[in-house]
């Protein structure tokens, strides 16, 4: 910094004040290099978290069993391709609608009793049931009812695994 220097009203010389940079300079480059690193992790990380997420779909959507994502009151999330044509019900019609709607009244209420000691639990239950089709068919079908959290947290979602067993139970 350079200043002039003024006695009694004359300029008699200039003041300059020299201030050392070099390590806030190369802490700034320490930060920025730091900073770049970090970036590439974040989307290193995101790519691999797309990955993942990609194979988790693919097999969702993929499986030969109907799979539902349920809320802990039996309404239906999301449901996979195999659960769309095992019940002849188009895709995002049965979003928010209650499970009940895919079987007997007997049948929604053995699955309604298990719920608890699913969720409290955390256990999987399995039933065979009479399952309908939307235009009201009945088939056979096996159902798996999971918590999807197996920890000791509350449990806020189920997933239910549909498999049609008409052709076993034939052969039965």
């Amino acid at each position: 910094y350079v200043t002039p220097l003024v006695l009694d009203s004359e300029m008699v010389g200039y003041l300059a004040q020299m201030v050392d940079l070099t390590e806030r300079n190369q802490a700034q480059a320490n930060l920025e290099k730091l900073n770049q690193e970090l970036e590439q992790m974040v989307e290193d990380r995101t790519k691999a978290l797309e990955q993942t997420k990609d194979h988790i779909e693919a097999i969702f959507n993929h499986s030969a069993d109907g799979i539902l994502l349920l809320d802990d009151g039996l309404k239906i999330q999301q449901g996979n391709y195999a659960f769309e044509q095992m019940f002849a019900i188009p895709a995002d019609t049965y979003l928010n609608k209650s499970l009940s709607e895919l079987m007997s009244d007997e049948d929604y209420t053995r699955i309604a009793s298990q719920l608890e000691d699913v969720i409290e639990r955390h256990k999987t239950k399995r039933l065979e049931i009479q399952a309908k089709h939307q235009d009201g068919i009945n088939f056979d079908a096996e159902i798996s009812i999971s918590p999807i959290n197996r920890s000791d947290s509350a449990v806020e979602n189920v997933v239910c695994i549909i498999r049609d067993i008409t052709e076993r139970k034939a052969a039965e």
